[in-house]
Order: C-alpha cells, then structure tokens, then sequence
C-alpha cells in the first residue's frame, strides 16, 4: 500500500527537525541550513515545509530519497521517430 503525501511529509521533516542542518528562520520557517543560500552536499537553502512534500525531491546528504511514481515508471515513453521531427 501506497504511502499517502501527508505521511512521507510528516516522516521526512521529522528528519529534517532532527537534522544539525535544520534551522527556524524568521517568516519562513524550518530550512535546510541557511534559506536560499545552498552549500553543495551540506544544506540545500529549501523551506522545508514545501521541499518534503515533494516526490521528486530528496536530501543533499541522503538522508531521506526521493520517490518514484510507479505509474510514471511503469510508462513506456517511445522515442520521436524522424516521421515525427519533420512536421
């Protein structure tokens, strides 16, 4: 059974709150390290209230991994074909 969104959010920024990289900054609340301000591998600067409920996203040091839809997965997506590039 399929995790819904409210779950894998709630489990993801109990991680996050957890996290040394995790930080309250004033009007936006809990952000990975400094908001906007990214450092490679480190923090990545998200409001984390919008970044964890995001599938496709995940952690700069792998704590937690983004997920993959199985249905977008389980889609064969067939290459343009030179029929197709010409019109």
């Amino acid at each position: 059974m399929e995790k819904s969104k409210k779950s894998f959010k709630q489990e993801r920024l109990e991680i996050c709150k957890a996290c040394p990289q995790g930080e309250y900054t004033w009007g936006v609340g809990l952000t990975c390290g400094k908001f906007v301000r990214p450092v490679e591998g480190v923090s990545c600067g998200c409001k984390l209230t919008w970044k964890t409920g995001l599938k496709n996203q995940e952690c700069p040091q792998g704590r937690w991994k983004k997920i993959e839809d199985e249905k977008l997965v389980s889609k064969k997506i067939r290459p343009a074909s030179k029929a197709d590039k010409s019109k």
